[in-house]
């Protein structure tokens, strides 16, 4: 159901993350993106000029806020480990309460197309977490691990919040759940889980 209360960029974008989740990206057209969203097609193009044009500010609405914030928290002074809690906090907390339906990017093959601007930003968010990894490799809260694989297992946290959407009250204890799990897994035994989300939590909202 439409909202009267949103611009029609907003409900564009809303109509159609849904139908990218439920059809696909190619599957889906944008005379159904219009109808969805309650307008005429030739209004949508107003706000986006093509159907690529909707899917580039999806996939950067997905990354943009969380690549500023690695880039804060990367200056905090905390333990790397605390700091990598708090960016998969801050990350996941945002794709979980999300307002679009981005569980189709994890694996959407147009996430391939050099036009999409996404990339500088997950490299910048790829950075912060490698060196994240590596700092709290050093001083043994983490296992000594393929740091590369390291990475892949806590950015799985990222697919696993897309799908895992939810409103309101239940977006913490969802967030709180998925990236709990995440870090236990590569936790060394000498971390005190519950102290290093707690100081997690307080960085991670900004």
């Amino acid at each position: 159901m439409n909202d009267p209360n949103l611009d029609p960029a907003e409900q564009i974008l809303i109509e159609a993350s849904r139908l990218f989740a439920e059809r696909g990206f190619s599957s889906t057209t944008t005379r159904e993106i219009a109808q969805a969203a309650g307008i005429q097609q030739p209004s949508l193009y107003y706000w986006f000029p093509t159907k690529f044009d909707i899917l580039n500010r999806l996939v950067e609405w997905g990354i943009v806020e969380s690549a500023a914030f690695a880039r804060s928290i990367r200056r905090k002074r905390a333990p790397a480990l605390v700091r990598l809690y708090a960016l998969l906090l801050f990350d996941a907390r945002r794709l979980c309460g999300s307002p679009y339906d981005l569980s189709f990017l994890p694996d959407a093959p147009e996430l391939r197309d050099p036009r999409l601007t996404y990339r500088p930003h997950l490299a910048a968010f790829h950075e912060v977490v490698d060196d994240l990894i590596a700092r709290a490799m050093t001083v043994g809260d983490l296992v000594d691990m393929d740091p590369q694989l390291a990475r892949e297992v806590m950015l799985a946290s990222t697919a696993v919040a897309m799908r895992c959407r939810v409103k309101g009250d239940e977006v913490e204890s969802t967030v709180a759940a998925i990236v709990r799990y995440t870090i236990r897994g590569l936790a060394s035994g000498s971390v005190d889980l519950d102290q290093t989300e707690a100081a997690a939590q307080s960085l991670s909202k900004p």
